[in-house]
């Protein structure tokens, strides 16, 4: 996550904590997108641009979601969707900057932390069996692996 995203956070909420987070490091964020890769069916090799794109290719819109509605809960999606999973990760961009977060820290915080008009953002769980693509065009998209 961007350093904006979080000075705008507390500047924001002050006094407020920041969601508990780890941000993972280089070999972490390397070893998550080859993961991606072989279970899209492409080789561990593939970069991550090929990764985004074999993920948008297989990716199904989620009708009549749009996440920057105020009443939009991305915990209540993923039960809708039956998206297991208490901890999430979430790539920023090109799978060198992964965040894992507790799925219910990320969805209570999500509009303070997802920017609609800049942020495309890719939320899948630890076993990879399911990726939601959040576009800023405004759309929610599933992916299922």
């Amino acid at each position: 996550m961007d350093d904006i995203k979080i000075r705008n956070f507390e500047a924001t909420h002050p006094g407020k904590p920041l969601p508990k987070l780890r941000h993972l490091n280089p070999a972490e964020c390397e070893l998550l997108r080859t993961t991606m890769a072989s279970n899209l069916g492409l080789s561990g090799g593939s970069n991550a641009l090929e990764v985004l794109l074999a993920l948008e290719h297989r990716a199904g819109d989620v009708p009549d979601v749009r996440p920057s509605e105020e009443t939009f809960n991305l915990a209540k999606l993923c039960s809708q969707l039956q998206l297991d999973a208490s901890t999430i990760y979430i790539n920023w961009s090109s799978f060198d900057d992964i965040d894992e977060m507790p799925l219910q820290a990320f969805s209570n915080n999500f509009h303070d932390l997802w920017y609609p008009s800049s942020d495309d953002i890719e939320i899948f769980d630890r076993g990879q069996k399911w990726v939601l693509l959040v576009r800023h065009f405004d759309v929610a998209q599933i992916v299922r692996l």
